[in-house]
């Protein structure tokens, strides 16, 4: 056997037809969900695969000593089906539907039908003679199986026209694979091209075609699949994203028109939630009746939920903010070191129910120059990614400052399942988690992190992630340092002052820090209160069980019985259970203390101002009822109806308008004691209604609280703030949350606020 060229050529072109085809058969075998395009593929590309084998074999045929007939007619066998197959599949691809496929792969069978049996009895090939050299085996075109031949490249003619015509979008490649077999089938009646490995090269170019046009889209991605599947499923939700991307396009064109369609979608994305919010708590707080405990439970899964997608909306439009360059910063001085006290004071229900243990390290560190608000956006996102992710050993938040480069960096250490590497790549991607089981496991969109960064890198900040699988996770991020960082702990200069009246209510100030302890006791014992203070949580249980007080205030972070052991254990005694209880801490934001029966909730560095209003508040005194109604101003039927149920049972009285002229009108002829206002109404806005109010009406000093769902820019809160109205956001406003703003309006103005 000689090996020429002819023979180098078309082992060569026969053996990469089988390893292309092999492995486009093996790639789609392995894809899961398995679908009939999925087989129909495979199977293509086996039969391709098998004729190339077979052509290899045939070439060496007189060293292997066989004849090739029988080879050959198996090759062109495989060859003829998979025609038929390619049509079939490239219909059922390109989704192409009704009678012009049905004629087409009925013509096929019929094909193969008469061309089989014609090849098997020796009609198609004949004069089958081996080659002087290099093994090969020559043989000819029967006449008698020409018009065969000749009708399978019609046919493929036929299915390469109906691909074309009828193809839908991704598919209609699918049209070029049949006509480069046709051309296969042309060179074979040509004899200039008898030693050219015309078969094995024109299979090899369609499959590739067919691969590219095939994995071009992704057919055989199950993340792709699935949203093929939800979006054919929910057509509302794709044309609610069609207009999105339409909106998301106009608001490209102009600021004023980002600007105005993320206010609109704040508005009514939020309004119906706190509508179904606020009549659920109504509900559960027994405005309508007593409920069952079924009843109580599945309601309050409802408020729950309902939290938890409101949450999910508020993540979508800060990010929209974020990406449409509109989230402002309310840029100042912030004490890094009470604002991870205060994140951590707040994770550390659910570290603990976990059995995860708190670690802190990042005593001294400097002021840094951040919106406070985001800058605790940033660490709740990170360490309550890291407890979610733990589920045992410990949390670690690590702050270390570089004088060099100006920043503080704060890392957050978990223990938990860590990073696979390749999926470090794009954590920080919109939507994205590290697999899709993780989104069902621990539930979540994947917008925390995406959001987390956005945030540093707007603060001039970095961020950056080191894990190891199975080891847990390190997340980096740094913040620039305030030029200005002055101490940090407050010094305890003022005395006990013996001469309060012994007749005053008593205030026991439970907190671990002298200095802390020492400011509340000065402000309320100048203010006629007398005090008790304890250093430590199990020193204020027995005090508090001893002598009773009115009113209790109660740091959090405490070494041994911290304040939340505390606070259980007051509520638990029935000596002790009706004794109000104010938390005291860094964390902002209230409703964890009241969800765990605190009454009231102070954020550190104590205001003196709202601390006596606070506790005033909660003495054991008749609450405030003012002599004229509260007026509610709300273009919103629900949320007027919430509102007014709310301040109703409380025994207010209280009046109701849809819009700001009427707002306008009614208070042209009475007398408000407080005024609660949205901002966003059709006919005036809330402004509107402000502007008038603190300049033209008879009652320019009226307490006014604005409820509202709009993301106020710091322009607009310095507004408000100069026209002296309290701003209270209507996402996630409980019930107690709004009696105690409106006591707290009321305090200074009993009578009505004329």
């Amino acid at each position: 056997m000689t090996w020429t060229p002819d023979l180098i050529i078309g082992v060569a072109a026969n053996l990469i037809t089988a390893l292309i085809t092999t492995a486009l058969f093996m790639q789609v075998l392995f894809q899961a969900p398995q679908r009939v395009e999925n087989w129909l593929f495979a199977t293509l590309m086996l039969l391709f695969a098998g004729t190339g084998v077979v052509g290899v074999l045939v070439h060496f045929a007189q060293p292997l000593d066989f004849h090739p007939r029988n080879a050959i007619y198996f090759a062109t066998s495989l060859y003829a089906i998979a025609i038929v197959l390619l049509f079939v599949f490239s219909a059922r691809f390109s989704n192409i539907q009704g009678r012009a496929v049905w004629i087409v792969s009925g013509i096929g069978v019929l094909l193969i039908l008469y061309l089989l049996p014609s090849l098997w009895n020796d009609r198609v090939y004949v004069d089958f003679e081996p080659s002087s050299s290099g093994g090969q085996y020559h043989y000819k075109l029967a006449s008698s199986g020409i018009p065969g031949l000749m009708a399978l490249g019609i046919y493929q003619l036929l299915s390469s026209a109906v691909l074309y015509r009828y193809g839908y979008r991704h598919g209609r490649g699918l049209w070029v694979a049949p006509l480069i077999l046709v051309g296969a089938l042309v060179m074979f009646l040509i004899p200039w091209f008898d030693k050219f490995p015309k078969n094995a090269v024109a299979i090899s170019a369609a499959s590739l075609i067919m691969a590219y046009v095939v994995l071009q889209y992704q057919l055989f991605n199950p993340l792709v699949e699935l949203n093929q599947r939800l979006g054919d499923t929910n057509t509302q939700l794709a044309q609610a994203n069609a207009r999105l991307i339409e909106a998301n396009v106009r608001l490209a064109e102009a600021s004023k028109l980002k600007s105005q369609f993320l206010a609109t979608m704040s508005h009514e994305l939020r309004t119906p939630l706190n509508s179904i919010i606020g009549y659920t708590e109504l509900v559960l707080d027994g405005t309508y009746g007593t409920l069952t405990e079924l009843q109580a439970d599945r309601l309050e899964k409802v408020v729950r939920n309902g939290r938890n997608l409101l949450s999910l909306i508020n993540d979508i439009l800060d990010l929209s903010k974020i990406e449409a360059g509109r989230l402002e910063l309310a840029i100042g001085p912030v004490n890094v070191v009470e604002m991870i006290d205060g994140v951590l004071s707040g994770i550390e229900v659910a570290a603990h129910a976990k059995n995860l243990t708190l670690v802190h390290d990042y005593t001294g560190l400097p002021n840094v120059m951040a919106d406070p608000v985001r800058v605790r956006q940033i660490l709740l996102n990170l360490v309550s990614n890291a407890v979610k992710f733990t589920h045992e050993g410990s949390i670690t938040v690590r702050g270390r400052a570089n004088a060099a480069n100006g920043m503080v960096q704060i890392s957050v250490i978990d223990s938990g399942i860590g990073i696979a590497e390749d999926d470090l790549l794009y954590i920080f991607d919109e939507f994205r988690q590290v697999d899709s089981s993780t989104t069902r496991r621990y539930e979540g969109t994947g917008l925390g992190l995406a959001i987390t960064k956005r945030l540093v890198e707007l603060h001039g900040g970095a961020i950056w992630v080191e894990s190891t699988p199975g080891y847990g996770s390190t997340f980096n991020f740094t913040l620039p340092i305030a030029e200005e960082s002055p101490d940090l702990v407050a010094t305890d200069s003022a005395a006990f002052d013996s001469g309060v009246d012994q007749n005053a209510p008593l205030v026991l100030v439970i907190d671990d820090s002298p200095e802390a302890a020492g400011l509340i006791r000065d402000t309320l014992s100048s203010s006629g209160y007398q005090v008790l203070m304890a250093h430590s949580g199990l020193k204020g249980v027995e005090l508090a069980q001893r002598t009773r007080p009115d009113v209790i205030t109660l740091d959090i972070m405490m070494p041994g019985m911290n304040g939340w052991e505390v606070l259980e254990a007051l509520k638990s005694d029935p000596a002790t259970a009706l004794i109000p209880v104010i938390i005291v801490s860094v964390v902002e934001s209230q409703p964890l203390s009241l969800n765990v029966f605190a009454e009231g909730h102070l954020t550190k560095p104590v205001d003196r101002a709202r601390l006596l209003k606070t506790i005033q508040s909660l003495l054991r005194e008749p609450p405030v009822r003012p002599a004229g109604p509260i007026l509610v101003v709300d273009d919103s039927f629900q949320d007027r109806e919430i509102i007014t149920a709310v301040l109703e049972r409380e025994q207010f009285t209280v009046e109701a308008v849809e819009g700001g002229q009427q707002a306008i009108d009614w208070l042209q002829e009475h007398t408000a004691a407080l005024v609660l206002l949205d901002l966003m109404m059709p006919d005036l806005s809330g402004f509107d209604v402000l502007h008038y109010i603190r300049e033209q009406s008879l009652q320019p000093n009226v307490p006014v609280i604005v409820i509202s769902a709009k993301d106020l820019t710091p322009q607009e809160q310095t507004y408000l703030h100069s026209r002296l109205a309290e701003i209270v956001q209507k996402r996630g406003l409980r019930p107690q949350e709004l009696i105690r703003c409106v006591q707290d309006a009321l305090i200074n103005t009993p009578a009505g606020g004329g």
